[in-house]
């Protein structure tokens, strides 16, 4: 570590430290000299905003804002004035707000010249090169929001029929979505448009707005799937009737699958959102759906391997909730066919490094059944080389289900 950012930001027991320059503020409420929490301590890294010189020496404010490293988190904004730097990116928005630290370079000799701070970025540079991110990243959130719609449900230990989303959930849910703030979001078990529309109108009084937004309509007339993007879609195919044959009975995916394409300076993104059978079913001969979800993961694979004859040169992502655990057959079959390989799922871990994405209360259980699989040649565009499983404030009570993140190191044609 350079000696010069850990005596800017910290000392080697994780205090903050004020030392040569003034420490402004330390997230978290730890004043000049208090210890951060244990489960922070890594890598601080840099980011600047509006560097100015006058007559040899900084005399307007220049900010360096000092985040905390910690895995493949990164500083994303200016903790004083809410700016996003445009260098910087944040590759962990499951912690939120990271702790950080604002130094006022008001001193001349923090930088007596543009020579020493230029030196000064490049040795950060080269030392952490993984971890500063350019600007060209691209964060996507898969999330099953459950139930945003009138369906039957426990409110405050009652059991009601016919029952809306309770609203302190939505509250929750709309807190969760603001606080990871994805330029593309992923959503299962979405209700009708007019529920859809009620969450985005919420969503912008609260400050996030999605101006691009598609909403599947497939063979289940409750539960939908929907894209909310930030970034413009450069064709939208939706796949209401995705043909399966489930114990002799012609059928189809029951949620269908959402396609979305995006133009990058890369090449065109495919995004495939789906939400297979879920375990809940009144066919006896069908114990938990899994020949159902079992039908449907193949079906929706051969329409990607239709889409991607050769996926390994196919840039695409397929996400969603899946409805089974990692080794299932199911989750297997979406993996692969025969020897042609789809892609690789997401390897995702919350801040205590579990990677939980459900919870089942009646049983007190606890799985992985939210994924993404991306194809061979976005994986080493993965930020950290991994994803995130959200688990801050409002995830126990917007959702059974804990959102997904990842981020590229991709930039979107705006």
């Amino acid at each position: 570590m350079s000696r010069r950012v850990q005596r800017v930001g910290t000392d080697r027991e994780g205090r903050c430290t004020s030392r040569r320059w003034a420490v402004r503020e330390c997230f978290y409420g730890a004043p000049s000299g208090r210890t951060l929490p244990k489960n922070h301590n890594g890598v601080w890294v840099a980011a600047f905003e509006g560097v100015a010189r006058k007559r040899g020496a900084f005399r307007e404010r220049t900010t360096l804002s000092l985040a905390l490293q910690r895995g493949d988190m990164a500083a994303r904004w200016n903790p004083a004035s809410g700016r996003v730097f445009p260098g910087v990116r944040q590759t962990n928005p499951a912690r939120g707000r990271v702790p950080a630290q604002e130094i006022s370079l008001l001193n001349p000799r923090c930088f007596p010249s543009i020579r020493a701070l230029v030196f000064f970025v490049a040795i950060n540079f080269w030392a952490f090169g993984s971890t500063l991110v350019a600007s060209a990243a691209l964060t996507i959130a898969t999330y099953n929001v459950e139930n945003y719609l009138v369906a039957d449900r426990m409110v405050e230990g009652v059991y009601r029929d016919a029952y809306p989303k309770p609203e302190h959930e939505k509250m929750a849910l709309r807190q969760v979505i603001k606080t990871l703030a994805p330029d593309i979001l992923a959503l299962q078990e979405m209700g009708t448009q007019l529920y859809l529309d009620e969450l985005l109108r919420d969503l912008k009084k609260d400050g996030v707005d999605y101006p691009h937004v598609n909403l599947l309509d497939g063979p289940d007339p409750d539960r939908h799937v929907a894209v909310l993007s930030k970034v413009p879609f450069k064709k939208i195919t939706p796949h209401a009737t995705v043909p399966v044959l489930v114990m002799g009975k012609k059928d189809n995916v029951k949620r269908g699958v959402l396609e979305v394409r995006f133009a990058t300076s890369e090449g065109e993104l495919t995004l495939f959102v789906i939400h297979l059978k879920s375990r809940r079913t009144e066919q006896k001969e069908d114990v938990e759906g899994v020949k159902r979800r079992q039908e449907e993961a193949e079906a929706v694979r051969d329409l990607i391997l239709k889409r991607f004859p050769d996926p390994a040169k196919g840039r695409f992502i397929l996400c969603g909730d899946w409805n089974d655990t990692r080794n299932s057959k199911p989750v297997l079959s979406l993996q692969k066919r025969g020897q042609t390989k789809l892609g690789e799922i997401l390897r995702a871990t919350d801040s205590r490094g579990e990677v939980w994405t459900h919870s089942y209360y009646k049983e007190d259980s606890y799985s992985r059944i939210d994924y993404f699989l991306l194809s061979a040649d976005l994986q080493p565009l993965v930020l950290g080389g991994r994803g995130q499983v959200y688990d801050g404030p409002g995830v126990a009570e917007a959702s059974d289900h804990r959102p997904v993140v990842v981020t590229l190191n991709l930039d979107v044609v705006r």
